[in-house]
């Protein structure tokens, strides 16, 4: 019987207190142990009411009035004064060594073994008979088993797990599905009562579901909280809907894994660490040993896009988290991960959820990647000062993320479109529905565009200049757009007999690859350029780019060159269809008159006339280093530097960047260097420098060493012996990043210290190649031909001459050599 106290309720002092529970009880026992359970009969009737307060207690039935001695069911003080009375003398057993629980009037006690179990079940029966309370001898089970019923859930000590009944399954499953059938066949309005009970029957599943409960009953507990009473009606949400199909589809599945109660701690499982960080910039994170030692390739960062920076620092603290996790999953997956967050709100979001839909959902995406790759992630708190590495990365800029306006794509959309799939982009800069990121991030259609098949779409592609030679290469290999030259090396094989399936044809793409690379990257690249731009003319006339008719080749000549085109791009397009049917084994459509004549043409009506930049001398030299005699700022000296090796070796300004530490060899009173890469050098075989020491403050193998002293420089390192300069306070050095000088900052840098000496020169980068040639070969002193034309390593008397500048005493000992 239960009173309806509802009445004096509102009165009474609500005590704060906690059941022992099946989270207790996991802590409690341990697998294999043998248990047993017992239940007291009227619980609440053992108690005694004070006399006085009878009349508070009353209710009236069949003409009589009637009052309770004892404590009712129904007093909302009941509970806590009926577990403050068991508590007593579960304490009492406790102090004996006794593993033992008890939740109300329901009871669960145990021991490691049989016998020992069954001892204790006497001892417990005896115990409670003494103090006074009455058994409900049909719900006790006092002979100790590995597996017993208690709280509605089974316990299996044998395997360690616990599941839910089949009962309270069932009836789970049964309310979920009026619950659904409600909202597709009547209306989205439900009593608040009907969803509140399907919320409390999961709530208290926690023992068996675990925290996912909590992050996947949210928006049913938002609508709950809409209630305006509890008999009115709540409108039910789709957010609500999708919980509970969850839940109808889930439930019996996770119940059968079950839940385990183990007694590992957390600092004996931990496989990785994971450190992250978000700024109102960006977010960062990496992976880390349990040395703290950071993992090869698990650093990442990246940018927010405009709505993401106006959210709150938690969303951004969580979702770096998220990106961190996902980016890393071959790192992570089936194994133990603690997370590091200088924000105490991540720390718990994880496990149990966040009011907040938006949080909650982030939450939800993590919990989704643990379970599909079986990831346990624990989540720490850190002060920041302890976060250092990830709230760097957080604040990193990628200078490779930028992306061309909309005007410019949807113009080349319009003309190569419709495009299907941005290779290189990012969430913020993407031009197509379908792109690919560097990292991870939700909305991405994959992650690192050269680990994708590029086939069967049209690709935009705006890749960093760096990655461009791969661009070609992948274009090239998979028949993307461009050449097609896979199909043809294929088509050939087959013609010549070589069937598929052989070792032969399983050489094709090898093939393709060797000749692609009978070309250095930069004239690929360009020809293929060239190539896509005759095949965007002559297609959509209805005729054929490859193999093309040498009438339609001098048609596209004639059409670039009345575009006022210069003599440079008309050769550019004849050598790059050239390019492409050479790989192709095609004939040369370039070959005919038409198109020769036309080059021709070409080179007389719009060659443009070449404006050289004036040489420097060595008087300039010398007198800019008087300038700078004294002065130990490394800034400086880089510079000058580089002026007098690029003077001296007669160096471009690409070879000069180029160096490396370990190219650079200094010796007594010379110093070699290493030309690994060089414009004339075809088939990359290197070049070998050597500059001598000089007599003057402009020596370059004095300035040299003067450099590698103050830079604190490692020649054997394979980093670039010109980096740019950082400056900190009153500190200066090299970037250690291995980054070369770009050639922008050079040319700011080294061309505004020229001018100090040379106001009216018009200087270039390529003026102390120009000035070292011409100074040498004006000198009265040096008449080796052969080893002034190696020291420049040109290939040709025309290129070579035109480095040099011939004094006018020089030009005038030709007619003065007549003797007239």
């Amino acid at each position: 019987m239960v009173l309806d106290c509802r009445h004096i309720n509102p009165h009474l002092f609500q005590f704060k207190f906690k059941y022992e529970n099946g989270e207790v009880a996991k802590v409690l026992f341990s697998k294999g142990d043998y248990m047993f359970t017992f239940d007291l009969k009227s619980a609440y009737h053992h108690i005694m009411i004070n006399e006085a307060f009878y009349e508070y207690l009353g209710f009236y039935w069949d003409k009589h009035f009637y009052v309770f001695k004892v404590l009712p069911f129904g007093l909302a003080t009941a509970g806590f004064i009926f577990s403050k009375v068991t508590r007593e003398i579960v304490r009492y057993w406790r102090s004996l060594g006794h593993k033992l629980i008890m939740y109300l009037d329901d009871g669960l006690a145990g021991s490691d073994t049989s016998d020992k179990s069954e001892a204790l079940s006497h001892v417990i029966r005896e115990d409670l008979q003494k103090f006074g309370f009455l058994l409900a001898d049909e719900k006790c089970d006092w002979v100790p088993k590995q597996k017993v019923i208690w709280l509605g859930l089974i316990w299996d000590m044998e395997s360690g797990l616990m599941h839910l009944t089949e009962e309270r399954l069932q009836k789970l499953a049964h309310y979920i599905d009026i619950f659904l059938a409600h909202l597709r066949t009547r209306s989205r309005v439900v009593d608040v009562k009907f969803l509140a009970s399907i919320v409390g029957q999961l709530i208290s599943a926690q023992s068996v579901f675990g925290q996912l409960v909590r992050l996947r009953t949210r928006n049913a507990y938002e609508c709950i909280n809409e209630r305006l009473g509890w008999k009115s009606k709540v409108y039910i949400t789709k957010e609500t809907e999708s919980e509970m199909e969850f839940w109808l589809e889930n439930a019996e599945l996770l119940n059968k894994k079950g839940n385990s109660f183990s007694h590992l701690t957390e600092s004996t499982v931990v496989d990785l660490k994971m450190y992250c960080d978000a700024s109102g910039e960006g977010y960062g994170g990496y992976l880390a040993n349990e040395n703290d030692e950071i993992l090869e390739n698990s650093e990442m960062f990246g940018n927010w896009i405009s709505t993401e920076i106006s959210k709150s620092s938690t969303w951004r603290e969580l979702e770096a988290v998220n990106r961190v996790l996902h980016q890393n999953l071959e790192h992570v997956k089936g194994k133990t991960v603690q997370v590091f967050t200088d924000n105490k709100n991540v720390k718990h979001i994880p496990q149990v959820g966040s009011k907040k839909s938006c949080l909650n959902k982030i939450g939800l995406e993590i919990l989704d990647t643990c379970d599909t790759n079986d990831v346990r992630v624990i989540s720490h708190w850190i002060p920041r000062t302890s976060n250092i590495e990830a709230d760097r990365l957080s604040r990193c800029f990628d200078c490779d993320d930028w992306g061309i306006q909309w005007w410019v794509y949807l113009s080349l959309d319009f003309q190569w479109g419709p495009h299907t799939y941005d290779r290189f982009a990012s969430v913020y800069n993407r031009k197509c529905d379908k792109f690919s990121t560097k990292f991870w991030c939700k909305e991405a259609h994959s992650v690192d565009a050269f680990n994708q098949r590029w086939t069967n779409e049209n690709n935009w592609l705006v890749p960093p200049p760096s990655l461009i030679s791969n661009v070609i290469k992948k274009i090239t290999k998979e028949e993307v757009t461009g050449i097609h030259l896979k199909k043809h090396v294929d088509d050939q094989l087959e013609s010549s007999g070589v069937a598929k399936g052989t070792y032969l044809h399983s050489l094709s793409s090898s093939l393709s690859e060797h000749l692609v690379h009978s070309r250095s990257d930069n004239t690929s690249k360009t020809y293929l350029s060239g190539f896509r731009r005759w095949e965007n003319f002559i297609e959509p006339q209805g005729f054929s780019a490859l193999p093309a008719h040498p009438v339609h080749v001098a048609l596209y000549i004639t059409h670039l060159m009345d575009s006022g085109t210069s003599c440079n791009v008309v050769n550019n397009a004849v050598y790059s269809i050239k390019w492409a049917h050479d790989l192709n084994g095609l004939a040369d459509p370039t070959c005919n008159t038409f198109v020769k004549n036309l080059q021709d043409s070409a080179r007389r009506r719009f060659r443009p006339r070449r404006q050289r930049k004036d040489p420097e001398t060595s008087d300039m030299l010398i007198q800019l280093c008087e300038m700078f005699q004294y002065d130990n700022d490394l800034l400086v000296i880089r510079d000058l530097c580089m002026i007098l090796l690029s003077f001296s070796g007669f160096l471009r300004y690409d070879e000069v960047s180029s160096l490396a530490c370990n190219d650079v060899t200094i010796f007594d009173d010379y110093v070699s260097l290493i030309i690994r890469k060089s414009k004339t050098d075809q088939y990359r075989n290197g070049n070998e420098v050597l500059i001598s020491c000089g007599t003057t403050i402009a020596c370059p193998v004095k300035m040299l060493r003067k450099y590698v002293n103050i830079a604190q420089i490692d020649l054997s390192s394979d980093h670039f012996l010109f980096k740019p300069v950082y400056r900190s306070k009153d500190k200066c050095g090299l970037i250690y990043k291995n980054k070369k000088l770009s050639y922008t900052a050079a040319k700011s840098s080294i061309i505004s210290r020229l001018k100090l000496v040379a106001k009216d020169l018009d200087l270039g980068l390529h003026s102390m190649r120009a000035g070292g040639a011409t100074q040498a070969a004006n000198s009265s002193a040096f008449e080796n031909d052969r080893c002034w034309k190696r020291h420049g390593r040109w290939k040709s008397e025309s290129s070579k001459d035109g480095y040099v500048k011939d004094s006018v005493e020089n030009r005038l000992s030709v007619s003065k050599s007549l003797g007239l």
